[in-house]
């Protein structure tokens, strides 16, 4: 479909499109460009297509855009909710029927909260809580009520909170709009779990800090998610085994750092060359042909190579490549793991 696209257009065409890597089951994105060909009669010769993995920034992409609605979320939903609240504090100057009918606004809004939500006195102490962190500590609302923030069951065995919610509250005190952080906090089964929270002052009309409004959301699962993409991307990278992925004409796309530790080359030089022409330190006629004789068959190679480093030095590795194909079983690329057996 790609390939009819760009012929149609006439000239190059970029898309995304997933790739699974032949004999790992693994799947990759990669970017790919396909550029028509064209004779000097306009008769087409051919699609080129030049694909480069970006799975790894993929994904890094989306966990930063999902970092940063996750914050921008946070930061529209304590605005919305310091109106709310400033509306419903001026509900309840007006009458008794007010009052009873923001506090039960106040009640329905502050409960059904995804967030942990706490209001608290200039002094730091608890004057509401909602439900949510009452179902999270298995604790009732008199376990919080009238008890400074950093003393409740949620802060219990972080004694440096003491001074930290302090300086925070006088922090709050001294600027408009939320100040975000990322915190941490002990659930009801004594697990730590990881929160970003808000913290914002709430003023009257004449602007004076009459009280606080912490909101925090558990990002425990986000962190976790977060950790694990990190810890494959190293993996890749941190191979001691050489990985290089290219083209169907074996010009190089993808290499990690050990291929750059062994080669001597840098990802620079090395992305877009022909691996055989780069590194081969011999002529290897009946080598090459038969490796892309077996690779052309779609089939798996596993070979020796003498190559030579960037300075000269000779070295020897164990290759085993394999066809990457389309979903609809094209083969575009290759994927090289070799190990450096000199």
């Amino acid at each position: 479909h790609n390939d009819q696209l760009a012929i149609q257009a006439g000239r190059p065409c970029r898309n995304e499109e997933w790739l699974t890597l032949t004999g790992e089951g693994r799947r990759i994105l990669v970017e790919a460009t396909k550029t028509p060909m064209f004779a000097a009669d306009g008769s087409l010769l051919g699609v080129l297509g030049i694909a480069r993995d970006i799975t790894d920034r993929k994904e890094t992409e989306n966990s930063l855009r999902e970092a940063r609605e996750a914050s921008q979320s946070l930061l529209a939903e304590a605005d919305l909710s310091r109106q709310i609240l400033l509306s419903l504090v001026e509900d309840l100057r007006s009458s008794e029927k007010a009052l009873r009918e923001g506090e039960n606004r106040f009640r329905a809004v502050f409960d059904q909260q995804f967030q942990l939500m706490a209001i608290l006195a200039v002094d730091g102490t608890i004057t509401e809580i909602n439900d949510t962190p009452l179902r999270k500590q298995g604790a009732a609302r008199e376990d919080f009520i009238g008890k400074l923030f950093w003393e409740s069951p949620a802060c219990r065995g972080r004694p440096e909170w003491h001074s930290m919610w302090p300086a925070r509250l006088a922090q709050a005190a001294e600027q408009w709009g939320p100040i975000l952080s990322e915190d941490i906090y002990l659930s009801g089964d004594n697990s730590v779990r990881n929160a970003d929270a808000a913290t914002t002052a709430i003023r009257d009309a004449d602007g004076k800090v009459v009280a606080f409004l912490i909101q925090a959301t558990d990002t425990t699962e986000r962190k976790r998610a977060e950790d694990q993409l990190r810890k494959l991307s190293l993996a890749v990278e941190q191979s001691p085994a050489s990985i290089v992925i290219t083209d169907l004409e074996g010009r190089i796309e993808y290499v990690n750092e050990a291929f750059v530790t062994i080669s001597g080359y840098s990802r620079q030089e090395a992305l877009g060359c022909s691996i055989q022409q780069l590194l081969a330190a011999e002529p290897a006629v009946e080598l090459h042909e038969s490796m892309w004789s077996t690779l052309a068959e779609g089939k798996n190679w596993s070979g020796q190579f003498v190559n030579h480093r960037k300075d000269g030095e000779v070295f020897y590795e164990f290759a085993h490549i394999a066809p990457i194909r389309q979903p609809d079983g094209r083969i575009t690329h290759y994927v090289a793991v070799k190990e450096n057996i000199t």
